[in-house]
């Protein structure tokens, strides 16, 4: 299976113009934003290169990814709403 990103842009893309005005409004949409970043780059580069880290460790970024996925999406279904 070819690994993958996972940009919050492809993950949403019906909020893709949106992603970018929530970051510079919102400080804390905009740190959650880098800390997905961050987390799904790290992810990238540990199944990538297959650089040793445990299967529970790997798990435990994923999942953290995920939650952070989780609550952006509420803050930007939120703004829609309001933007509506």
């Amino acid at each position: 299976m070819p690994l993958e990103r996972h940009p919050l842009t492809k993950e949403f893309p019906e909020y893709e113009p949106l992603i970018p005005r929530l970051k510079d409004q919102d400080s804390e949409f905009a740190e959650m934003l880098g800390q997905y970043n961050e987390l799904d780059r790290r992810i990238y580069r540990f199944e990538e290169h297959a650089q040793p880290i445990s299967d529970e460790s790997l798990e435990q970024l994923k999942f953290r990814r995920a939650e952070l996925k989780d609550r952006l999406y509420l803050k930007l279904r939120e703004a829609a709403a309001q933007s509506s």
